[in-house]
Parts: structure tokens; C-alpha cells; sequence
């Protein structure tokens, strides 16, 4: 599978990691989904602040809760909150940052509050976000589209009436150079417009490609590429089953269009450093320079410096099957982040990595570290998790550990730790004294993760 952040790197291109102050963080997981584009003469960038975690689980440990059992979300029993922060950017560095405040918090007072993926667009010279929030009388996710003024806050906000009847709507394309105009649906390509009211009719609908063969879902805006030429991106999901779990790989793609909105070309799917929850809704051309963002896991943020050529060759790329990702690729990306204080949930990749490892005996040292690493970030966010009921999991999750490794005394301290939050307090006595008893083979690395003090 060929991936596109490599490519852009070994063709002179730059990727950047976005950093925010824990003040705007707020004590929220992390910064995710980003957008980006230019607006007089200056690179706007969007991010999505999330309050969950996304963990993936291996078939050996117990999902906390799930909607498709290969994954976990762990966040608060009053819902999911998405806050957006936005700012600009220029040589490695943002600046003017600042939270977008949405008007009318009622319309948050709901299990999913907070505008979610939001995208930015520019039309008729002003500065346009759009993205999804939940409906509460309609009980559906809905397109909603702001104004932001020179403060980067939201006036004129457009609530536009869902489309698909028992369906949330999400991953429009907005047309950059169409003012109130969105690619609604690819494959067939469907062009709708909205007024101000939310009234929302259908423009253009061209004719299914039978050639393509997976279903394809919006990500980022349309925007010109040339004069002859808009693209953007989509991505699909890659849906497999291993061992009895359901797993779900995001692929990405470039499409190209002619001045009608005709599919003129597709690149080839891939990823942008390895298969996993990857996604982007940020695309922007400006001059010669193209700039993506993308988010990992819902908890990074990344943005791609390059240039129509790059884009150009990679797109006449080949799936290079010799390329094909492995184990190893994982805990490569995981490590990258190992000592970055932005990643509060990098030990989300350490979980991915280690579920690659299962089957790896070579790479059982490597694997345990992955796994205390991922435990101490829960004990890390252990009060935040309100909702007691998954304390008694995580322990389970432990257990099953400690009998793979029952030498391993950094499992025993976790288990002792939780059974602290929890109050069971002969429990965690039990538990730290096993954990005394082989302390002579704790790991070297165990206390770059864990304070003994939280014991």
C-alpha cells in the first residue's frame, strides 16, 4: 500500500505536528480532525478538540464497549463534547490561536454536543466552517455552516434540513469557487446547493461508475487545482475480519474533476503512514502548494507541505504491493510520538501496535512495553473515566496479562492502582504486594510511564 506522507517526504515535502497549550486543551484527550485553507494570503487551520479516547482492542482482551467489537471509546457517561480551535499558520508555527465559541448552546443539550469534523471554505471572500452537529428534534446528525468574523467566531449559522431520511449526515465537499455549493455524495456524483434558510435542492447527478469497486465517502473540500480541474479527497473504510473481530482500515484517494463535475480521474488507494483509523478533511491549493491535513486515531493532528507535481506523480502511482505495511510499521509510527507531550492518547497507537504483535513471539519485549504503556495512560486519565463501571474491565483487561506474564510486576502495580480509584482497598494491597514480589524484573522503562507515587 503506498503512502503518502513517505512519498511527500521523499520528494521534499514537510509534514508538521500541530501543538496547543494544555490551556486550551482544557483537560480534554487531545487534538484531532484538522482542517485547513488559505484566506488572504494566510494558511487558517481548524482543529477538532475531542473528550474521548479510541483504543483498539486485540482478541485476547475484553472491548469495554464498542460498536463494532474490534475497537473501544472510552469517554463520560454525559456524552461526547467536540470544541474547535482556530488559528493560522506559517513556518512551523501557529499563532493567533483562539477556541470558536458556537452560538445558541442549546442546541448542544445532547448526548453528542459540539460541532464535529468541522471544514473550512471560502466563498464570496468571506470565511466559511461547516461540519456536523446532532439534531436534537430530529434525532440525527445534521450539516451545519457558519460565517466566522475577523475574531474567528461564528455569526449566521445555517442549520441544513437532513437529506437522507434515518441518516446522519456527515463528509460533505464543499465546492471552494461555488458559493452554498457541496459535492453531497461521490460515486454517483451528486451536486446539491442550500440557501440560507437550510433549504437544500439537487444541481447536478451524474451516473454510477460500476467500475469502482468500494464505496466512496467524502473528506475534504473540492477545490481548483487548475483551471480545468477541481479535486479532492474521499476515503472508504477496509473491512475485515480476523480471528472473529471486526476490523476497520481508512483508505484514502485522490479524485479529479473537469469544470462539470465529471469523475476524470482516481488515484489508486493508500494510506498516509499506515492502515488504521486515518482521515483527513482539510485540502487547500494555493499557487504551486498543496496543503493536507490529517488526524490519526482521533488523536493527532498533522499537516502536509507540498506541490501540484508531487501530487501529480503520486496519483499515477500504482498500488506498490511490495510496500504493504507490516506489524512493525506500527510500533515505528507509535514510537515517533513516544515523548510528545501533545499526544495525551499516543498510547492508543501503542494498543494498535501491540494487537500487530500478538502473533510475534520475536517481538514479546517490544509488545509488553507497548501494553504498560497503554495501561499507564489509563491510569493516567483513570478520574476522568466517571463512569465506574469500566473500572472493573480494565482490571479484567489486566488479568488476562498478568497469567500471559506472570513474572511482569508493572501489571500488578496498574491492577492495584485501579483497585485504589475503585476503593477497594484489600484489593490493592493484594495486588502491590505481588507486585513487591517480582519487582526485581520491573521493566526499565515502566517509570517513564507510571509514578510510583499514584500507589
Amino acid at each position: 500500500m503506498n503512502s503518502l506522507v513517505r512519498f511527500i517526504e521523499e520528494h521534499g515535502g514537510k509534514e508538521y505536528s500541530f501543538m496547543y497549550s494544555p490551556r486550551l486543551l482544557k483537560g480534554k484527550c487531545s487534538t484531532s480532525n484538522t482542517s485547513c485553507v488559505w484566506f488572504r494570503d494566510e494558511l487558517i487551520v481548524n482543529s477538532r478538540i475531542i473528550e474521548y479516547i479510541k483504543l483498539f482492542q486485540n482478541k485476547d482482551v475484553k472491548a469495554l464497549t464498542s460498536e463494532n467489537n474490534a475497537q473501544t471509546y472510552f469517554y463520560t457517561t454525559s456524552g461526547f463534547d467536540s470544541r474547535n480551535v482556530m488559528c493560522k499558520y506559517s513556518n512551523g508555527n501557529l499563532y493567533n490561536v483562539i477556541e470558536s465559541i458556537y452560538p445558541d448552546s442549546s442546541y448542544w443539550d445532547c448526548y453528542y454536543r459540539g460541532l464535529e469534523d468541522g471544514r473550512l471554505v471560502v466563498w464570496n471572500d468571506k470565511l466559511y466552517i461547516y461540519g456536523t452537529r446532532w439534531d436534537r428534534v430530529e434525532n440525527l446528525g445534521c450539516i451545519c455552516v457558519y460565517e466566522l468574523n475577523d475574531n474567528m467566531q461564528p455569526v449566521n449559522e445555517i442549520i441544513i434540513k437532513p437529506q437522507n431520511s434515518g441518516g446522519c449526515e456527515k463528509n460533505w465537499g464543499a465546492i471552494e469557487d461555488k458559493p452554498f455549493t457541496f459535492m453531497y455524495m461521490n460515486n454517483p456524483n451528486t451536486i446539491v446547493q442550500i440557501n440560507e434558510q437550510g433549504n437544500c435542492w439537487l444541481v447536478k447527478q451524474n451516473e454510477k461508475d460500476e467500475k469502482i469497486s468500494k464505496p466512496i465517502k467524502g473528506s475534504t473540500q473540492v477545490v481548483r487545482f487548475d483551471e480545468n480541474t477541481y479535486v479532492s479527497m474521499v476515503h472508504t473504510n477496509d473491512w475485515y475480519e480476523k480471528d472473529g473481530y471486526n476490523y476497520s482500515d481508512y483508505l484514502t484517494a485522490f479524485v479529479f474533476y473537469d469544470n462539470d463535475f465529471n469523475m476524470i480521474k482516481m488515484s489508486d488507494w493508500f494510506v498516509f503512514k499506515s492502515p488504521m483509523c486515518e482521515f483527513t478533511c482539510g485540502l487547500a491549493v494555493h499557487g504551486d502548494d498543496v496543503y493536507i491535513t490529517y488526524s490519526q486515531l482521533d488523536c493527532t493532528s498533522h499537516l502536509l507541505i507540498t506541490n501540484k507535481e508531487t501530487i501529480n506523480n503520486f496519483t499515477d502511482l500504482h498500488c506498490d504491493l511490495k510496500n504493504t505495511y507490516s506489524f512493525i510499521d506500527y510500533y515505528v509510527l507509535a514510537k515517533q510520538n513516544e515523548d510528545n507531550k501533545q499526544y495525551n492518547t499516543a498510547f492508543a497507537l501503542y494498543n494498535y501496535a501491540a494487537m500487530l504483535f500478538d502473533n510475534n513471539p520475536v517481538f514479546d519485549e517490544m509488545k509488553q512495553e507497548c501494553l504498560i504503556k497503554m495501561f499507564c495512560g489509563v491510569v493516567r486519565q483513570a478520574n476522568t473515566f466517571r463512569r465506574k463501571g469500566y473500572y472493573p474491565e480494565i482490571i479484567e483487561c489486566l488479568n488476562e496479562y498478568i497469567n500471559q506474564y506472570p513474572d511482569c510486576c508493572e501489571f500488578y502495580y496498574l491492577a492495584a492502582f485501579m483497585c485504589k480509584v475503585m476503593q477497594n482497598f484489600d484489593e490493592m494491597n493484594r495486588y502491590k504486594q505481588l507486585g513487591d514480589e517480582r519487582k526485581l524484573n520491573i521493566h526499565k522503562y515502566f517509570f517513564k510511564y507510571f509514578n510510583p507515587n499514584y500507589l
